[in-house]
């Protein structure tokens, strides 16, 4: 069998660059003339990439994304073009064939007709990339459910291996009925069933298959890295795409605010901009992090820079990348229909034959009377195809976001929500082919587009001004909506107040009507997500809202300010725009600091595949509910092939499960329970919960604070015991399984019964629990005439906290009371077992065993000091164990 393993790095340049090389060739050679090579490189692999995004979709709906498929239909897609291409060469006449030599030397003509200027933007440009390479690509290794990374890694890697949008589930399907509620949790919507906690739904049109959560596109590169990298390699698609991002802000800049001034002053508008999103705290994290967001934000980029060109040369190809471009936002996230539904506003205000700026004459044959046209026809059928996808295949997921989410109180509001955005769309489309049903409102747009600002920003201030008047009226249902939380704190005061100058600026200037709609909905955005309630707090995972369009219009505008600052004598405004600019990057680097070398869940592969390498590949996994396990479960089943399940309660129902663990039994599968937290409390009588290992996780995690940014990394740690399920036969197998001594160490679950937190480990490794006031643990006793009950406890009192009273219950019989110091040093207590105790036990080794509850007083650590420990703790237990006092 030939290997064709190799083939899988032919898929770097057939996604990323041959699409949009072949698309120019065949219909962009005008713009080979007209564009500085950078624009035309970044081109080519902007059309690319959205290219490649619909291809790559298309394959995973119909389950064929895999290498050959995905070279095969790239190549297919590039053979219409290549063929005109390549027939334009064989037409071409001598004069044709003169300016073809010319052609085919371009590149080098360009590099060598650079500027000093060019040059050292040039070198700035690559400097950027050099440095955003270093601070993003050091991906997070969220393989765990904490959030909807864990969703979109597992997913995509899943997508990679399976070579489609759903996974095949087949065990599923002889459970739904009878676990719906101890393995099948149910999501926020009533008569969904999942198998995991998180976005896992069982497919709708048949039980054996789970769609996953959210929108698909941004999977869809993760799984081309995956299928090219491998898993951990999977995690470098969203650097990448943050990389994008830093290589179009200097070209979106030039393409936007270069007016009257030359490209040079657009591009330092841009290189700066793209500097300081290099540094920027919130890129740095959601660059690093496996979210849709930087995906977006490149996707916005790239969209606006193509409109910007569209409204500069009329050619079909700029128009049709453009809408396409816009349309397959869509296909990333749900939120980015307000700007969708935007461009077709601004298309239908828009009168492409009164251009915002001239546009210079070049070869007809590349260019339309009407780009407009085509860039509605484009967006308007990537729409419709990212709609009728996302209907299909993140149909439970919409469901779940509307009835579960946003309309969760008043469903009969989707409708209404439905038909006022097709209305808006349809609308637009009319009145962008109608030009006579919209003539004069369009001509003042068109003549004066100005007004527009002055509109919008008049308004924006009018409803500023307002809610910070009625705030107080407002607090209240603030409040019952969410937290309100400034995610803006990343760009520091002097950042806002710079973004809000340039904001300001731009309308006074009136230089680059070109970059009027990339303003507008700046601050549309800006006012959107400044402080949205509906959010939660949590720091930094709520700045990730700010990533695809506020954070580069606040990069921006910004740089806007510095570069257009006013002229003063002496040349001080130079020596302003350093000590400004120098100012605001060292609040970034500050902020950055704690962070540049961490790589967060460094390690977290290793550890799932030393757990997962502990079971057979047939096992049955079950895990605990709430626990840190919980997360870890996904994981298995998607990366390992485990069949792991979730227990849905804090007391499972044995008998519904039991059949279950039978059936398994008898067709030799080993069964599992995996125990993490403190929420399970699930001891049937007649299963063994044998040891069987533990795992230790210990990653390094920004932490997390509200109203604040983060300023350190902090450990995740949790331990995994793992005990093996087996059936009792008689009550002989019961008595070896109790223990006549408890370290409080881990494989203990199944005598710690209730009221101790999890374990914790002193410097010198002594390993310990803390009760909760009221502790039971269940003990063996041998036979014997003396025993005895020995204990090794800590009062571990702070901040002037009374020493506790420790009081030892069996039953209703006290086995002993004393009051502890009050210390973190560990005392041992000793207490003879009351002889009526003994006696009440029996001969039989079978019944000799006692439930030992611990009383005491007990704190709250972060009341009291200024520990962020919000536990109720009693004492500190570190061993019990039964002796015969010798």
């Amino acid at each position: 069998m030939i290997d064709t393993s190799w083939l899988r790095f032919l898929l770097v340049p057939a996604s990323i660059f041959l699409p949009g090389f072949i698309a120019f060739r065949a219909w962009g050679r005008s713009l080979h003339r007209r564009l500085p090579l950078s624009e035309t490189l970044y081109l080519q692999v902007l059309v690319s990439i959205v290219v490649t995004s619909y291809a790559g979709l298309f394959l995973a709906e119909i389950g064929l994304f895999t290498v050959p498929a995905c070279l095969i239909t790239l190549i297919l897609a590039c053979a219409i073009p290549g063929w005109i291409w390549l027939k334009r060469r064989r037409l071409r006449d001598d004069a044709t064939a003169t300016s073809q030599d010319t052609e085919s030397t371009g590149w080098k003509r360009r590099l060598r007709g650079l500027e000093r200027q060019d040059s050292v933007q040039l070198g700035l440009v690559i400097l950027l990339v050099l440095v955003s390479t270093w601070l993003n690509f050091r991906p997070a290794e969220a393989f765990l459910i904490l959030d909807d990374s864990g969703v979109y890694v597992l997913s995509g890697i899943s997508l990679a291996e399976t070579g489609g949008l759903l996974a095949d589930d087949p065990l599923i399907k002889d459970f739904t009925l009878g676990l719906d509620g101890e393995l099948l949790s149910r999501g926020r919507r009533v008569g969904m069933p999942r198998r995991f906690p998180g976005a896992f739904y069982l497919w709708n049109w048949g039980v054996s298959a789970v769609s996953f959560g959210f929108l698909h596109l941004h999977r869809i590169w993760i799984a081309f890295f995956a299928l090219v990298f491998g898993r951990l390699g999977a995690l470098y698609a969203t650097p990448a795409f943050a990389l994008l991002s830093i290589v179009g802000m200097p070209l979106l800049g030039r393409r936007l605010f270069s007016g009257s001034r030359g490209s040079g002053h657009g591009t330092w508008i841009g290189i700066l901009g793209a500097g300081l999103l290099t540094l920027n705290f919130t890129q740095i994290w959601n660059a690093r992090y496996p979210l849709t967001e930087v995906m977006t934000q490149s996707l916005v980029i790239g969209g606006f820079y193509l409109l910007a060109l569209v409204i500069r040369y009329r050619t079909a190809l700029l128009s049709a990348a453009c809408g396409l471009c816009f349309a397959s936002l869509f296909l990333a996230r749900v939120d980015t229909l307000p700007l969708i539904a935007f461009v077709y506003l601004f298309l239908a205000l828009w009168r492409s034959e009164h251009a915002l700026v001239e546009s210079p004459q070049g070869d007809s044959r590349d260019e339309v009377q009407s780009p407009k046209r085509v860039l509605l026809t484009f967006l308007t059928a990537g729409l419709a195809y990212a709609s009728m996808h996302n209907l299909l295949y993140a149909h439970d997921y919409l469901i779940d976001l509307t009835f579960g989410g946003i309309f969760a109180n008043d469903p009969t509001l989707i409708p209404s929500f439905a038909i006022a955005g097709l209305g808006v769309i349809l609308v637009s489309l009319w009145l962008a082919l109608k030009p006579e049903a919209f003539r004069r409102f369009r001509r003042i747009v068109t003549l004066r587009p100005w007004r527009v600002g002055w509109f919008v920003l008049t308004a924006s201030l009018a409803l500023m001004l307002a809610f910070f008047l009625l705030f107080p009226a407002l607090w209240p249902f603030v409040m019952e909506v969410g937290n309100p939380h400034w995610s803006l704190l990343s760009w520091t005061p002097l950042g806002l107040v710079l973004a809000t100058a340039g904001l300001a600026l731009f309308l006074v200037r009136r230089e680059e009507a070109i970059a009027l709609p990339f303003w507008v909905f700046s601050v549309l955005s800006i006012l959107s997500y400044a402080m949205n309630p509906f959010v939660t707090p949590r720091q930094p995972w709520a700045s990730r809202r700010l990533i695809p369009v506020v954070l580069p219009a606040l990069t921006m505008f910004s740089a806007y300010t510095v570069v257009n600052m006013p002229r003063l004598r002496f040349r001080f405004h130079r020596v302003i725009r350093v000590l400004v600019i120098v100012a605001l990057v060292g609040l970034f680097i500050r902020t950055d600091l704690p962070f540049l070398r961490a790589t967060e869940y460094r390690g977290c592969l290793d550890r799932l595949q030393d757990l997962a390498s502990h079971f057979e590949d047939d096992s049955v996994i079950l895990f605990d509910g709430d626990g840190p396990a919980t997360n870890a479960a996904q994981a298995l089943h998607y990366l390992f092939g485990l069949d792991t399940f979730v227990l849905q309660k804090r007391t499972p129902d044995t008998e519904v499960i039991k059949p279950f663990l039978a059936h398994w039994w008898e067709g030799n599968r080993p069964a599992y329970l995996i125990v993490s937290g403190e929420s399970l409390e699930w001891y049937p009588p007649d299963l063994a919960m044998i040891p069987e290992t533990y795992i230790s996780f210990a990653l390094p995690r920004t932490e997390s604070c509200t109203g604040c940014l983060p300023s350190r990394i902090q450990e995740m740690r949790f331990n995994l015991d793992v005990y093996r399920l087996v059936p009792l036969r008689n009550n002989e197998d019961l008595v070896s399984t109790w223990p006549i001594q408890l370290e409080m160490a881990n494989g203990e679950y199944p005598r710690l019964r209730e009221g101790l937190h999890q374990m914790e480990v002193t410097p010198d490794g002594t390993t310990f629990r803390w009760t909760n006031g009221s502790a039971l643990l269940l003990l063996g006793v041998p036979q014997g005439e003396e025993r005895y009950l020995r204990l090794r406890v800590a009062g571990g009192r702070e901040g002037g906290v009374e020493a506790p009273a420790l009081s030892i219950w069996t039953g209703d019989t006290l086995i002993g009371e004393a009051t502890l110091d009050g210390s973190h040093n560990f005392t041992i207590l000793e207490f003879p077992l009351p002889e009526e105790l003994l006696a009440k036990l029996g001969d039989p080794s079978s019944t000799r065993g006692i439930e030992i509850e611990l009383r005491s007083d007990s704190w709250v650590p972060s009341s009291v000091t200024d520990s962020a420990d919000s536990r109720t703790l009693g004492v500190a237990v570190d061993l019990v164990e039964v002796t015969s006092g010798q």
